[in-house]
């Protein structure tokens, strides 16, 4: 009876190791994704000097990147070389959960919807129409901004152009991702 137990016990342990191998590398992908996602928000520096900004590339056109090349705030095709599409993704201080977007070119101007639409521009430090939370899209290494003072207003350029305002979990045209610029 002894030996049974133990073969009994051996084969439930091969069993959960199995299951369990099979369960992480099914998960290991969007662990990764989420992981490359955390590093690449929480990673990037938060002060006004940082060397390394970043660009926000939409999902639902990869060659639309938020810029103010031509002196707004705008998402389409980009130039190497062009800071207008460079941004620093700010933490607000005593603010953890919310970010600003500083232009690294023109370094006073910051994404914000205070008049009603997106725009970019100088800010007053408490204006949390200037503030973003940053969505990460379950499953996948995207994320979505929402604004905090509208908080129904999403970035996206379903229209074919940046706008903020509501939209549809599914749209690809409000899911952006960040490739770092340094």
């Amino acid at each position: 009876m002894k030996v049974f137990v133990n073969f009994g016990v051996k084969i439930v342990r091969k069993q959960w190791r199995e299951l369990l191998q099979s369960w992480m590398s099914g998960v290991t992908f969007k662990l990764l994704g989420a992981i490359s996602l955390c590093i690449a928000l929480f990673g990037i520096s938060t002060s006004a000097n940082a060397q390394s900004y970043s660009q926000l590339q939409n999902r639902w056109n990869p060659e639309y990147f938020i810029h103010i090349e031509n002196g707004y705030a705008q998402a389409g095709p980009i130039q190497p070389g062009w800071e207008s599409a460079n941004w620093s993704i700010e933490t607000v201080a005593g603010e953890p959960d919310y970010r600003r977007l500083r232009n690294s070119w023109q370094t006073e101007q910051y994404l914000n919807i205070e008049n009603g639409s997106i725009q970019s521009g100088p800010i007053e430090p408490g204006w949390q129409s200037a503030m973003w939370i940053v969505e990460p899209v379950k499953g996948t290494a995207f994320f979505r901004l929402r604004n905090r003072w509208q908080s129904k207003e999403y970035l996206h350029v379903e229209n074919g152009r940046l706008q903020s305002g509501s939209i549809g979990l599914g749209w690809h045209s409000a899911m952006w991702t960040i490739k770092t610029v340094n």
